[in-house]
């Protein structure tokens, strides 16, 4: 049903479909006719070389070996580098 209202193409209408599973239409045949936008999770990570510098930017020089720890836990997500820096700011360093 979905599918059939996005070739639809009505008139000032947009969906948004936010899933952790990749959902069950035709996502690159509707993206190749330009009436889908996907926006993938890799969209939204943070890059080692990121987290370093929002560290840098609140007053935290982070190790070689945390930065590897940090960006091997977080998987580059920004809410769990925000709470690694909570952790860091109360001097628990390395318990990510």
């Amino acid at each position: 049903m979905l599918t059939a209202i996005a070739r639809a193409s009505i008139p000032r209408l947009h969906i948004l479909i936010i899933s952790r599973s990749y959902p069950e239409i035709p996502v690159d045949e509707l993206e190749l006719k330009g009436l889908c936008k996907e926006i993938s999770q890799n969209l939204f990570e943070f890059t080692q070389e990121e987290t370093v510098e929002l560290f840098a930017q609140n007053g935290f020089q982070l190790s070689a070996k945390e930065q590897i720890l940090l960006c091997n836990n977080t998987d580059g997500w920004v809410a769990a580098i925000y709470l690694a820096s909570t952790i860091k700011t109360k001097g628990n360093c390395c318990r990510w």
